[in-house]
C-alpha cells in the first residue's frame, strides 16, 4: 500500500518537472506581454470599484500611472 502511494507521488512529481519548461515559457510570455490599464478595465466593465474604495499598495496613484500596480 505504501509502495503504491510512493510510486504515484513520484509519478506526479516527474510529470510536474516535465511541465516546468513550458510553464517557465508561459510565465515569460505573460510577463513580457502588454499591461491592461485601469481605463481599459473600466471601459470593459471589469473594474467597477468606485475610486473612493480603491487602495494602492505602492507606487503613484492609478490616475497618474494608468496601470494597476503589480506587487509580488
Amino acid at each position: 500500500m505504501v509502495a503504491r502511494g510512493l510510486r504515484e507521488l513520484l509519478s506526479v512529481l516527474r510529470r510536474l518537472t516535465d511541465l516546468a519548461p513550458a510553464q517557465a515559457e508561459l510565465l515569460d510570455q505573460v510577463c513580457d506581454g502588454p499591461l491592461v490599464t485601469v481605463d481599459e478595465l473600466t471601459l470593459a466593465r471589469v473594474l467597477s470599484v468606485p475610486d473612493s474604495r480603491r487602495v494602492l499598495t505602492s507606487g503613484p496613484p492609478a490616475a497618474e500611472q494608468g496601470e494597476i500596480p503589480y506587487t509580488s
